[in-house]
């Protein structure tokens, strides 16, 4: 499970500047290959259909004279099988460079925001840079999302696919009145209580590396092996990625 041609970014919750930062992101991923995609998930269907909608058709709109054409999408439960399975579809589609002509046209979609519903289906090496907006309920569903992007081991332009988590108290205590208030019984509420605390602590208050966390996480044998000290603490200063998550390069933003 080597992902470490993706940078992981941990970042803090969605400020104004930090808005304007992430557009700037979205739009050097578009800029930089006009068949480049960028995906966001959110665990809120009205994120998905307001507040990334709007970003998604704001930036296109923008940058539409720069020569930067597309669609935006919001994908979720609500869309309709029929619906949810053709925008999956077409979102997956490699295309060629977009024009003005063809911008209506359902396969031009380069921008999704969605709920869980977009993890089945989307396979595309064109997907660069995903976005997690919220806690993630699992460190399984953050892995992934993380596996989305970086299906090329290495872009012709050079262009480093990225995975950007960004964090906030309102999704913590979203995701927990979720899950206290579904009708789950009791032991499936302990489990998902126990991943969502896991999750958090691993990307709030990580060891080192989150590349190698997740890699000694989802290997036991490698961890059992050449995880541990000699007195059975946790290395994950063992093949650090050095300059391929925030921890790494100094620049995390979840403590």
């Amino acid at each position: 499970m080597d992902r470490r041609h993706i940078f992981f970014r941990v970042s803090v919750p969605m400020t104004n500047a930090l808005r304007d930062d992430v557009k700037k992101e979205i739009t050097a991923a578009l800029t930089a290959d006009p068949t480049f995609k960028v995906l966001v998930y959110t665990s809120l269907k009205s994120r998905a259909r307001t507040y990334w909608t709007v970003l998604f058709d704001d930036l296109l709109l923008d940058q539409r004279s720069s020569g930067v054409f597309g669609a935006s999408a919001p994908i979720h439960g609500d869309s309709g099988l029929m619906v949810k399975s053709a925008l999956v579809r077409s979102f997956s589609k490699t295309t060629e460079k977009l024009s003005m002509e063809s911008n209506c046209l359902a396969d031009n979609y380069r921008l999704a925001s969605g709920t869980a519903a977009v993890n089945c289906g989307i396979s595309c090496p064109k997907l660069v840079h995903a976005i997690r907006d919220g806690l993630p309920p699992s460190l399984f569903d953050l892995s992934q999302e993380l596996g989305r992007v970086g299906r090329v081991l290495q872009r012709s332009n050079g262009y480093v696919d990225c995975f950007q988590v960004f964090l906030s108290t309102g999704s913590v205590v979203d995701l927990m009145l979720r899950i206290h208030s579904s009708e789950a019984k009791t032991f499936i509420k302990k489990r998902q209580q126990r991943e969502m605390l896991e999750v958090l602590r691993s990307l709030v208050l990580p060891l080192g590396c989150l590349h190698v966390f997740l890699e000694r996480y989802f290997s036991y044998e490698k961890y059992v092996s050449d995880g541990l000290d000699d007195d059975g603490s946790w290395n994950v200063s063992m093949n650090a990625c050095g300059n391929r998550c925030s921890h790494c390069t100094g620049e995390h933003k979840g403590r």
